[in-house]
């Protein structure tokens, strides 16, 4: 094993963080082509507060809970196991 911490290991966890990466930009990229129009003319920490004030709801209770439940289908198909409850 790669160094254990909490009974994951780091490359588990390194593809976590990966495939989050992968759900967060498109997500900022669309955003911010929607928003763009819109607040192009707002100071920076006003865009940022708007942004963030979307994305984090969006992707903390849609986006990463989709995955997530797509993720344990997938690692759970064949093997003849439900995967594991969702939590959420």
């Amino acid at each position: 094993m790669i160094l254990r911490n909490g009974g994951d290991t780091l490359r588990h966890r390194l593809v976590r963080l990966f495939f989050t990466w992968l759900l967060v930009y498109p997500a900022v990229t669309l955003l911010l082509a929607v928003m763009q129009p819109i607040i192009e003319n707002w100071s920076l920490p006003l865009q940022t507060l708007l942004l963030t004030g979307v994305l984090v709801p969006l992707l903390s209770l849609v986006v990463v809970p989709l995955a997530n439940r797509a993720h344990r289908a997938i690692g759970s198909a064949g093997d003849g196991s439900p995967g594991e409850p969702d939590r959420s």
